[in-house]
């Protein structure tokens, strides 16, 4: 298993632990547990701190630079870099952005800035004073510009607040859940939002609870209902995996390490890269090993046999730890030189059943590796290996990410391992050179076999509980609770993904379509998985949020949209499945019902249009209510000659023979239009020429008790109508104080003119030229009249 033990709040990160195991805890509290646990709780890091609250009465903008457009699970990502926005605007249009009200703020956490000069800044999301979890808004900026946002938002859609629980109810809960008494420590407990279902768009306000317990060895959030007490659900901090991999002398034979010589005694520690390794037969847990526990020889040659497995352990920190500096310039796993202790064969594990794993304490750089042995029926060698070294290495890294780490389960799970193959995949490429090995997991841990295959994830050689899916939740997609959410299963997308950037290939997905992808190499590759990896991804990150993330990257690395790497980094998304969940091209006429409402969409998402489109949507609303549109982002062709060559066109009615309401083209948002009954039909046509960014418009239902309409009134004649430069209003009777006001569908006054005293039978005229294409009102007002007739105007 892997013990990645984290909770990410706003106390963003606490501990992580990361263990590759196959075997079963059992066993008695072991001498010097006590202690580990003293340990445990003194180096607990401190939380990341919330340095200002945004609510609406500090930030009330609703007027907003650009759309955020979010898939079906919240996920988002805009690319700002040529709208040249602040930090503070984008702070200021928080709430614009997301459609919010006063239930809603905003918490911003510390920035960080990265080695290339980018400014991180992170945004927790609160409900009635309760974070939303795992819901987050990213904010990268250089040279004072927001180059991008990205993240996940949704809305609650419950108005309950209401606490029952008491936070030692609810850890009682917890630990009779878990079957635990014995705790580490005793964590703060949170009353956050719960969306129960990660697919769906319920909240439930809940405790969310950390348990930590030695003996049993279990490490979870728990999240119970505050109203009621009962358990929700539970999620592991314990990464579990059956990663068993590589190492060095013991499986490679001889190899040049670094130790230090002091007075002719040899030590095994590398004092450039901050690495010891340990014998863990003497450490009792109590405190960090020391220099007494180091490895020792007599002389520069190593060769005692029982000396080969920490030996190995050594060297293969010593090539992870030089793969992460000089290719992606991290100093170790904290980027900061932390000390990393290896521990080979740890007393304190053996005990407890352990013999068979390798772990990995991140706040403290403590790393320890089992003596191997035979766990249900199948022998392991020392768990020494290269990339299980390099796997679980990076699962550190993980946790270390501006965003708190990866939430393990389900996809952010999936995605967490997926990055410790690939940069397994990297240090062995880069120590090994290229071969074939290097696409292959855990090869070299027991006589034959091999756990993973990057280059063929649905290998045959593969025993069909160990295939994996090459295609987004296609063949052999896991969707149950197992493995937390299949985390080992359906890694294998993103591994094929990069895999397929890094060497190439072809072939037809489980979607039916076909690739042929020419690879950029993985020297550029595994620098844009990285970058998105440490900086783009929300601790609860979808497969989505990847694709999003890597463009991010990809762009701050120098490749543009015209690029042959990011077309290929989209490429290799589609290849294997992620295209299905991107907005779709629209495409021949889509029905659509208005009971809730919804948006419709050129279906580019990021990109432009293509050319030679035509689609209609036929838009019914209930038979007592119309449809109203707003249009939120317009960005098509301008007109040449008065001539739309792209436009869209809005009608009346439920096809395009009812009245037109507007024909639009240009960058100029359309009007909100209504329609007079409850249906209404859109049209978008492109012609074979220029492209642009396309459109976005929001659809709901609307009473018609709330138009302005009152009806039309014999008492006054508005003609021609509809009508294009003027219009002539008719008063069959004498009036004073007149002033005629024109608005649109929302009330909102395009034009006001003030006529004064009028005759009977007198004709007025209004010049109305200035006025877009479409449905207005025209309200009639004076001492003793109030009337509104309905103003059509047409091209």
């Amino acid at each position: 298993m892997i013990f990645n033990m984290k909770n990410f709040s706003t106390k963003v990160m606490v501990l992580s632990v990361c263990l590759a195991l196959a075997g079963i805890v059992t066993g008695q509290n072991p001498n010097g547990l006590s202690d580990f646990k003293q340990l445990l709780k003194s180096q607990e890091p401190a939380p990341r701190k919330i340095v200002k609250v945004i609510t609406k009465t500090t930030q009330d903008n609703p007027n907003t630079d650009f759309v955020v457009k979010s898939a079906e699970s919240g996920s988002f990502y805009n690319d700002l870099r040529s709208i040249g926005l602040s930090p503070v605007d984008i702070e200021e249009q928080l709430y614009g952005l997301f459609g919010f009200d006063a239930d809603y703020s905003f918490a911003r956490l510390a920035s960080v800035t990265d080695d290339m000069g980018y400014v991180h800044t992170n945004y927790l999301v609160y409900y009635k004073g309760y974070a939303i979890d795992g819901q987050m808004v990213m904010v990268h900026q250089k040279d004072g510009l927001v180059t991008s946002i990205n993240g996940m938002v949704t809305k609650v859609n419950t108005g309950s607040v209401e606490v029952i629980v008491s936070d030692e109810v609810a850890l009682q809960a917890a630990m009779n859940e878990l079957q635990v008494t014995d705790l580490v420590d005793k964590y703060p407990v949170e009353t956050v939002f719960y969306r129960f279902d990660a697919e769906g768009d319920d909240f439930v306000l809940a405790k969310k609870v950390r348990v930590f317990s030695l003996n049993p060895l279990k490490h979870y959030n728990v999240f119970v209902n505050a109203r009621t007490g009962k358990v929700l659900d539970k999620i592991t901090l314990i990464p579990h995996t059956d990663e068993q991999c590589k190492a060095q002398t013991y499986y490679d034979g001889e190899k040049t390490i670094t130790a230090d010589n002091i007075d002719g005694t040899y030590y095994l520690r590398d004092n450039a890269r901050n690495i010891g390794t340990y014998n863990g037969k003497k450490w009792d847990g109590r405190t960090i090993p020391d220099k007494s526990l180091l490895y020792t020889n007599t002389s520069a040659n190593w060769t005692d046999e029982d000396k080969k497995p920490p030996l190995q352990a050594h060297w293969g920190l010593e090539q992870t730890y030089d793969y992460y500096k000089n290719v992606l310039n991290r100093d170790s796993y904290d980027n900061n030189h932390g000390p990393t202790y290896n521990v080979y064969n740890p007393v304190i594990w053996d005990n407890l059943g352990y013999y068979a794993n390798a772990a990995a304490l991140p706040p403290y750089g403590i790393m320890v590796y089992g003596r191997g042995g035979t766990v249900n029926g199948t022998t392991y060698k020392p768990f020494v290996a290269l990339d299980i070294t390099a796997h679980e290495f990076t699962h550190l890294v993980t946790d270390k990410s501006i965003n708190g780490g990866l939430e393990y389960r389900n996809e952010p799970g999936a995605l967490n391992e997926s990055f410790s193959d690939i940069f397994a995949a990297c240090v062995d490429y880069h120590t090994n050179g290229d071969n074939p090995k290097v696409w292959l997991i855990g090869e070299d841990l027991t006589e034959k076999g091999f756990l993973r295959s990057m280059s063929d994830p649905s290998s045959k050689e593969l025993a069909q509980n160990r295939r994996q899916p090459n295609t987004y939740k296609g063949t052999y997609w896991y969707t149950g609770s197992g493995d937390n959410g299949g985390v080992h299963t359906n890694s294998g997308v993103q591994n094929y993904w990069f895999y397929l950037l890094c060497k190439g290939g072809s072939g037809t997905n489980d979607n039916g379509k076909s690739y042929n992808i020419t690879p950029i190499g993985i020297d550029k590759t595994q620098k844009i998985v990285y970058r998105s990896w440490m900086n783009y991804l929300p601790y609860q990150a979808k497969h989505i949020d990847a694709y999003f993330g890597s463009l991010q990257a990809a762009k701050d690395l120098g490749y543009n949209e015209n690029s042959k790497e990011y077309k290929t980094l989209i490429a290799a998304w589609e290849a294997v499945g992620i295209d299905s969940l991107l907005p779709r091209l629209c495409k021949g006429n889509k029905v659509l019902t208005a009971t809730k409402g919804g948006t419709i969409t050129d279906g580019s998402g990021e990109e432009k249009y293509p050319k030679n489109l035509n689609c209609t949507w036929t838009i019914e609303a209930p038979a007592d209510k119309v449809v109203q549109l707003t249009f939120t982002k317009f960005e098509l062709e301008a007109a040449s000659g008065g001539e739309c060559g792209d436009y869209v066109a809005v009608y009346d009615g439920e096809n395009d023979k009812a009245t037109l309401m507007g024909k639009y083209c240009g960058s100029k948002i359309p009007p909100v239009m209504r329609s007079t009954s409850n249906k209404m039909f859109i049209k978008f046509y492109t012609d074979a020429f220029v492209n642009r960014d396309g459109f976005e418009a929001k659809y709901e239902p609307v009473s018609t008790t709330a138009l302005p309409l009152v009806g039309s009134n014999k008492a006054i004649s508005v003609y021609p109508n509809p009508a294009r430069s003027e219009v002539f209003i008719r008063l069959g009777e004498s009036h004073d104080n007149i002033t005629v006001v024109v608005t649109d569908m929302l009330g909102r006054v395009v034009k006001k003119v003030f006529i004064g005293k009028v005759a009977e039978n007198d004709v007025k005229n209004i010049g109305i030229e200035d006025l877009s294409t479409g449905i207005y009102y025209l309200h009639v007002v004076g001492n003793d009249i109030n009337r509104v007739e309905k103003l059509v105007v047409n091209e």
